[in-house]
């Protein structure tokens, strides 16, 4: 049966309520989103916008000590040569503290292994700390 224009079924009437509401609650949240987006987009905008300044600013900054540093070069070939040496020296110190610095890792580790090995740790765990803490209890079943 057919129902005449002022009526209008109940479950219809139910169903375009809930599709409206659906629709509605779409829209709301594809409203967030693009603001969301947008604001992501102009945070990053201003955030290239800095960074390209400051890679401006600095590019300048380089290419100026740049050219004084040809200038200097070209004027003095003396110079240039102490500077080259200079550099070799620098480079050379970094090695040697990058091999000391490896040396003292391995001295760490020995000395490490040897305390852990005289307080009961050489097991990778401790078996009884009353060798080193005094009145060392064990903790009682159940409590944590």
């Amino acid at each position: 049966m057919r129902w005449q224009w002022p009526f209008v079924p109940r479950s219809e009437y139910e169903a375009v309520l809930a599709d409206r509401e659906r629709i509605r609650g779409e829209r709301d949240q594809f409203a967030k989103d693009r603001d969301a987006q947008r604001h992501t987009a102009r945070l990053a905008a201003r955030q290239f916008a800095e960074s390209d300044a400051a890679n401006r600013r600095l590019d300048g900054r380089l290419l100026e000590l740049g050219r004084r540093l040809s200038r200097l070069t070209e004027s003095d070939p003396q110079y240039a040569a102490s500077l080259e040496q200079r550099l070799a020296r620098a480079l050379r110190a970094c090695a040697g503290y990058r091999a000391q610095l490896v040396a003292e890792g391995r001295r760490i580790r020995r000395l490490q292994a040897r305390i852990d090995d005289a307080v009961g740790l050489h097991y990778g765990h401790i078996e009884d700390s009353r060798k080193w803490q005094p009145g060392y209890q064990k903790p009682k079943a159940g409590a944590s």
